[in-house]
């Protein structure tokens, strides 16, 4: 389901028939977890590294950093190797 732009923001129309708008200053919640550890979202530093990569601080600085084009292209760190 694509969005269409409405005047200030966005708009899609949900299968089961009703519709979700966004304003334009919407912002996403951060989540409690980091999606890539899941580990807990502690600061603002883990906020701020969840608006720019979608991983806590931590994950940043070991994963997304030094991989920068491949998680730009969608590549995340097998779960079981974040464990170790």
């Amino acid at each position: 389901m694509n969005w269409e732009k409405i005047p200030n923001g966005k708009i899609q129309r949900q299968a089961a028939g009703f519709f979700v708008i966004k304003p334009e200053n919407f912002r996403s919640p951060i989540p409690l977890f980091c999606l890539v550890c899941s580990n807990q979202m502690k600061n603002v530093i883990d906020s701020n590294s969840h608006r720019k990569y979608e991983a806590c601080f931590e994950c940043v600085t070991k994963y997304a950093e030094p991989n920068r084009e491949k998680w730009e292209k969608g590549w995340r760190p097998d779960l079981s190797k974040v464990a170790s």
